[in-house]
């Protein structure tokens, strides 16, 4: 049987250190968590999750400083390796990813040229931080980029290794110093519990002129109204232990060295020709509205 060491109580904001303030909570025994973990997990894992977390509350703790909201009670050691290796279908997860990954590639690829416009006439390291099943990967130029892929799940891993991705993880971490030019994260940084180690090892991984393409959440309406909903979101019981708005996200890059992107890096971003105007001018303008009000970020080192 599990052992409740495994799970992690956070009393003090993330990024600023500071002691939260209570904003939601309610008890895991409650029928509403008992309906959604069914409905997420199915039931014979819903009893698994909910024997863990019977004694426990779904505590919301807010940060006013940083405007970033957070799970007082996570999930670590055997009980995250429970929930994201065991608990969450692995079958299911990769069918669902494998639907996905033909929605993405067109976006991908535009993706792709929108890189060779800020590294051009070089072969570009990529690191897909948090890769998961690497649909993202996929559909990259293998000729004109490096693949890798920062993932701690043994079996994406393995499936990631057999598509001949190289793979980081904690182990290795240290051989890549300075050595990525694009660092993507993509619906990552809500899972973390050690986000300020996480943070540390990203800054470790890139050097200076490296594109950081971070992507959460969207929380501001939970944060700002407090919406909170015992649903999938931003807030998501267990899985989204982090909720981020785009000061919050800001605050936590800016207190471990990095700074947005400046207009004129984005505009260099989007455009490799004054000639080819659109798509192109579509995503430069989404990039500056997202750089005011979205979650959907791009940073480098200070």
């Amino acid at each position: 049987m599990l052992i409740k060491k495994h799970i992690s109580h956070f009393k003090k904001c993330k990024i600023c250190n500071k002691k939260g303030v209570s904003f939601f909570k309610k008890n895991y025994s409650d029928l509403e968590f008992k309906n959604f973990f069914k409905n997420f997990y199915g039931y014979k894992q819903s009893r698994i999750l909910l024997s863990i977390l019977d004694n426990y509350k779904f505590h919301i703790l807010k940060c006013n400083n940083c405007n970033f909201i957070w799970q007082e009670v996570q999930p670590i050691g055997k009980i995250a390796f429970k929930l994201y290796e065991e608990i969450i279908d692995q079958n299911k997860s990769y069918l669902k990813n494998k639907y996905l990954s033909k929605k993405i590639k067109n976006k991908v690829k535009l993706e792709e040229k929108l890189m060779e416009n800020y590294f051009p006439s070089k072969k570009i390291k990529v690191l897909d931080f948090g890769a998961g099943w690497g649909n993202w990967l996929d559909h990259l130029d293998k000729e004109k980029f490096d693949l890798f892929a920062f993932e701690l799940s043994k079996t994406r891993s393995i499936h990631l290794k057999n598509k001949g991705i190289k793979i980081l993880n904690f182990s290795n971490v240290r051989k890549y110093e300075k050595f990525f030019d694009y660092i993507r994260l993509e619906q990552v940084l809500e899972h973390i519990t050690e986000l300020n180690e996480c943070m540390q090892n990203l800054r470790r991984l890139t050097k200076k002129n490296s594109v950081i393409n971070v992507s959460v959440p969207n929380g501001a309406n939970e944060i700002n109204n407090c919406k909170i909903r015992v649903c999938k979101g931003p807030i998501q019981p267990l899985e989204h232990v982090n909720c981020f708005s785009n000061i919050s996200l800001k605050k936590l890059f800016y207190k471990h060295g990095f700074v947005s992107l400046k207009t004129s890096e984005l505009f260099k971003f989007s455009f490799d020709s004054f000639y080819e105007i659109f798509p192109k001018s579509k995503f430069f303008t989404k990039s500056l509205l997202d750089s005011k009000f979205s979650t959907s970020l791009k940073f480098k080192l200070k």
